[in-house]
């Protein structure tokens, strides 16, 4: 076979989450992740600058996964559930965030940004403390072509699934 067995790539995960959990963040980072309840889940919705998140990840595919999850109904009220749950929610845009807390409430976790400037300190350490919060999660959401998706979810090997209409030309 031309591709590598499923063990090898199970193999390689495991090696990269290694490795990335030999990084030792600095104290002022460690004290901005966010505590989070067990069974959180962990969406990250990448906007600003990513062209192909924001085309290929819209919002609406965000809110019908949240609605299928939280069990709600389509006005935003919760619906009777003993298994509702907590979304630790990490984007990079404001609007999004206030209309998601609008939507669910306090089901819906976030860090509390300092600044969205990644050429800023603050910015990158609040980008990492999101990171690490994401990292912690049961499973992930993620957007389309996000490598931050991605390695949040290789930290502790959790599984992500990424929220996409399909980019390909010939989709319908």
């Amino acid at each position: 076979d031309f591709y590598p067995p499923a063990s090898d790539f199970r193999a390689a995960r495991a090696e990269r989450s290694a490795l990335l959990n030999c990084l030792r963040p600095v104290s002022g980072v460690v004290e901005r992740v966010v505590e989070l309840p067990p069974g959180t889940m962990g969406m990250h919705v990448r906007r600003t600058d990513h062209w192909e998140a924001c085309t290929y990840s819209p919002e609406d595919l965000f809110i019908e996964k949240l609605d299928e999850l939280l069990s709600t109904a389509s006005d935003g009220a919760q619906a009777v559930s003993d298994g509702a749950q907590t979304i630790f929610l990490a984007t990079d845009c404001p609007e999004l965030e206030k209309r998601l807390r609008q939507r669910y409430g306090e089901r819906i976790m976030s860090l509390q940004k300092r600044t969205l400037d990644r050429s800023m300190p603050a910015g990158i350490e609040d980008a990492f403390a999101d990171l690490l919060s994401l990292a912690q999660c049961s499973e992930l959401i993620g957007s389309f072509e996000s490598t931050f998706s991605r390695t949040a979810s290789l930290f502790n090997c959790i599984p992500l699934a990424v929220i996409y209409r399909d980019p390909s030309p010939l989709a319908k």
